[in-house]
Order: C-alpha cells, then sequence, then structure tokens
C-alpha cells in the first residue's frame, strides 16, 4: 500500500501476514517534504548484474523499539528510492530467495548506493562473504564525461566485514594510469583527474577482506557530447525514481505528448500524411523507452549474465521494438495499397 498527505512525501508499505480474526495496529510513518531527501540505491550481484524485484525494508530505532518506515520491491532496473530523513540513522534489509540477506546501516544521502546480493545459500564460500553487508558507492554517476575537465572521482565503501584494503586506479584505454588511491579499511577515496583530450577513462575498483577480494570495473566516454546533471536526458531519467510521478502519470504525459504532436502535425494538411505521423509516433516512443518510462515491469531473473541482459534490453525497449513492428507494417500496407 502507498500513502501521503498534504506536507509530506508518498511512501510504501509492504505488510505479509495470515487473515484471523486478531485486530492488528500497524503506525505508519510520514517525513514532511522539507525536512528529507530521496536515497536511491541499486541492485547488483558480485559481478554488477541487476538484480531485479528485491524486497527493502527500510527501519529505524524509535525509543527502544525498531520501527519499520518504508518497504518496497526494486524495479526493472534494480532502483529503489526512498523518502528519509538524512539526520538520522536507517537501517535496511533487502531480500530475495535465493540470494544471502543484505543488511546494514547507513544515514541517507542523495548518491546511488549499490547494494550487493551474494550467491545461492548453498554455494557459500570464498567469495560471497565480503558481499553481505557490503554497498559501495562510485562518483561520478554520470557515464560520460566533458574533455579538458578536473573531475572528482570518489569510491566509499561500507561493510559489516572488516576491508583491509579497497583502492581506485584511474587509466585509459591504453592503460595509461592517471590517478590510484587505495586505504587498509573502509571508508572514502578521493582523488582528481584531468580528462584534457582523452576518449576514454577507466576505473578498477578493489574491495579486498581477509580471504577474499571484489573487483568492479567502471567505464567513462570523454568528449563534447557531456549530458550534465542538468540535461533533458538525465531529468527524465532522474523523474523515473521520482515516487511524486507514478507510472500511470508518466503513462498519461506520454499519451499526451504523441497526441499533442499527432494533432500539430495534422494542421494545414492538404494531403494524407498517416505515415509521417506514424514515423514521428514511433520516435517518441523509442525516446520515452530510452529514459525507462515504458518498462514492461517484464523481468527474469538468471545466473546467466547474456539472459539477464536481454531481458533488461527486452524489459526497457519492448514496447518501442513493438511500437516498431506494428508501424513498419502499417506503413508497407499502406504503400502496396497506393500501388495497387
Amino acid at each position: 500500500m502507498t500513502y501521503n498527505n498534504d506536507i509530506s512525501q508518498q511512501r510504501s508499505f509492504l505488510l505479509t501476514t495470515t487473515l484471523s480474526n486478531t485486530t492488528l495496529t500497524q503506525v505508519l510513518f510520514l517525513l514532511p517534504t522539507a525536512l528529507g531527501l530521496f536515497s536511491p540505491f541499486k541492485t547488483t550481484n558480485v559481478n554488477g548484474d541487476t538484480i531485479t524485484n528485491v524486497k527493502a525494508v527500510i527501519t529505524r530505532i524509535i525509543g527502544v523499539s525498531t520501527v519499520t518506515i518504508s518497504s518496497g520491491f526494486t524495479d526493472g532496473s534494480g532502483f529503489i528510492t526512498f523518502f528519509l530523513d538524512p539526520d538520522e540513522t536507517y537501517t535496511a534489509t533487502f531480500t530475495k530467495i535465493p540470494f544471502e540477506e543484505n543488511t546494514f546501516s547507513f544515514t541517507p544521502t542523495s548518491d546511488l548506493r549499490n547494494v550487493i546480493m551474494s550467491g545461492e545459500v548453498a554455494a557459500i564460500s570464498n567469495g560471497t562473504e565480503i558481499s553481505r553487508g557490503l554497498t559501495y558507492q562510485i562518483i561520478p554517476e554520470n557515464t560520460t564525461l566533458a574533455n579538458n575537465t578536473n573531475v572528482t572521482f570518489r569510491f566509499t565503501v561500507n561493510s559489516t566485514s572488516t576491508i583491509t584494503l579497497m583502492s581506485m586506479n584511474i587509466t585509459n584505454s591504453t592503460n595509461h594510469q592517471f590517478l590510484f588511491v587505495s586505504q587498509a579499511s573502509n571508508g572514502t577515496i578521493t582523488g582528481f583527474v584531468d580528462t584534457g583530450n582523452q576518449t576514454k577513462l577507466i576505473g578498477i575498483f578493489t574491495i579486498t577482506a581477509a580471504n577474499e577480494t571484489i573487483t568492479f570495473k567502471r567505464i567513462w566516454l570523454v568528449g563534447n557530447f557531456f549530458l550534465g546533471d542538468y540535461s533533458l536526458f538525465r531529468q527524465l531519467t532522474l523523474t523515473k525514481d521520482n515516487s511524486l510521478i507514478s507510472d500511470f502519470i508518466r503513462f498519461i504525459i506520454i499519451i499526451f505528448t504523441i497526441t499533442a504532436t499527432t494533432i500539430f502535425l495534422t494542421r494545414k494538411e492538404i494531403t494524407d500524411t498517416s505515415e509521417s505521423k506514424v514515423i514521428v509516433a514511433t520516435l517518441l516512443i523509442w525516446a520515452f523507452s530510452l529514459v525507462g518510462w515504458l518498462d514492461t515491469g517484464l523481468i527474469s531473473s538468471s545466473s546467466s549474465s547474456g539472459i539477464t541482459t536481454l531481458s533488461q534490453f527486452s524489459n526497457q525497449f519492448g514496447v518501442a521494438i513493438v511500437s516498431s513492428a506494428f508501424a513498419t507494417f502499417f506503413i508497407f500496407r499502406r504503400v502496396f495499397i497506393r500501388k495497387l
């Protein structure tokens, strides 16, 4: 269920119970908009592959009791966002069968937190223990960077395990090293790189515990095509995770945009140009799919990264692909009829 009021952000709450004649009272908590921020999370496995439909529960100690503040499931891209008080400490619990439960404490920020879901319970061995209770953040979050810019690189690790080494190594495509920073504990390491005239930067991020190591790789394309924090693409992408704008509202916006564009193209029309309007509508559908506004929600988890990637692609672009197929059929049919 979801709930809110006039001065607070919407929250969701999940409750699993057995029907009985016993009355249950559940207190639901709200936070005024002026006092909180959106704290985003993304769930992945140890290889960085997205894990979807993970149950997330946020709790906090109030007085002497542990209280559930909000809960929900990660979406088709592995994302979930909670509106929380940045001055409080919360506990997050992420669960999904057959993965190990991941529980950790945190103070909310607006930066994306990556939550690692370790392997199946039956497969616990070296290489999986470190991922329990582990979250990390890599800055910058953009996948593109501007040329001739001094960029801040930041790597933050929080873990319930004892971390003996965390490192950040930034190179280019020819393996020339621009930055290397490390420390012998969890926490945050920071460095700066001048992108110059580079075309690609590669980051290797390593977390080491007593008997195991996890390594992440991040690639940034460098050029003059930098999207920036306030580009239309970025704002539409971020809007997807805004709980104030529901899937239904986004659907209405999409229908309105396509309808208004079609009506505009019809103005002062002398000859029938249905094909051009169908093409424009299809391009708009692809644009909305690109920013994640037309996800189908049909995601299947698999141990194969290839199948998972294909599933994520079909989830994001499935509507656009089907629309393109119908548009192609319509256009060819119109052309064929005219020739007859």
